[in-house]
């Protein structure tokens, strides 16, 4: 059985931690390998929730009876952006406690020598959310319909979208995607192309396995949802009632913006 199938998959997780490791790690080893990565991870409907350039079919917005690409930002770990940006003061320990979290999974399941950080997650997602007001670009903030081709994609924004298809199965290149924000593909495809080796995009690449793979674990899944229906429910909404808030990350949408949304 494959390995989300499985009634206890603690051994085989505990297993593919380091098989895992070492893929990213290949991935990085050479930094042309950039869209072939975010494209592998866009194939695994686990993870691809946290891709900070996501692909997807759905419907046309613009012509319902036909399917196609679309590339989007990621959801992130924190169920309010204002967090990110600290505009109040009980953020700081809302703040505290995420990145206290993640360190707690990273220990669980990696042990305590490794260089990964809990912070660095915190900041990677800033860092994206905050992609999203750059002004690089002139562009129609209205306007959550852009349709590029390959050439456009490339040349104007830095995104590889022949790459990119073809690492997803494409034997030609689609003609184009559709993308709600230039100036985020932009500024996050330039990001992206500078640091997605560096030490800070490692710890992000493999904690957003990493929270999906011990929500299958027997002993760690406590981790995961000790934090995200209890802790983070009653930051939420004054509940402690786990159907009233948000599941965590890629396990529900109630907490997490709309890929479109910003």
């Amino acid at each position: 059985e494959g390995l989300y199938d499985e009634a206890d998959n603690s051994f085989s997780l505990e297993k593919n931690i380091h098989n895992m490791i070492k893929e990213i790690d290949d991935y990085r080893s050479d930094p042309q390998n950039l869209w072939k990565f975010l494209a592998n991870i866009s194939k695994n409907e686990v993870i691809k929730f946290a891709s900070p350039l996501g692909w997807s079919l759905e419907a046309d917005q613009k012509d319902s009876k036909h399917y196609a690409n679309y590339i989007a930002g990621p959801e992130v770990g924190l169920y309010d952006l204002d967090i990110y940006f600290q505009t109040k003061p009980e953020h700081k320990l809302i703040k505290k406690e995420y990145v206290e979290f993640i360190d707690h999974v990273f220990k669980t399941c990696i042990g305590k020598d490794h260089t990964l950080k809990g912070s660095d997650i915190f900041d990677i997602e800033y860092e994206m959310i905050n992609s999203y007001g750059c002004t690089e670009v002139k562009e129609d903030i209205e306007n959550t319909y852009n349709k590029l081709s390959h050439n456009e994609a490339f040349n104007k924004y830095g995104f590889d979208w022949n790459t990119f298809s073809k690492e997803l199965g494409y034997k030609k290149c689609p003609k184009f995607f559709i993308t709600s924000n230039l100036n985020y593909l932009y500024c996050v495809s330039k990001s992206l192309k500078d640091d997605w080796t560096s030490s800070k995009w490692r710890s992000y690449w493999i904690y957003i396995h990493l929270i999906q793979m011990i929500r299958f674990h027997k002993k760690w899944r406590n981790i995961y949802y000790e934090y995200f229906e209890k802790i983070r429910c009653l930051c939420c909404c004054g509940s402690n009632r786990p159907d009233h808030c948000v599941s965590g990350p890629g396990g529900g949408r109630q907490g997490h913006r709309d890929r479109l949304y910003i």
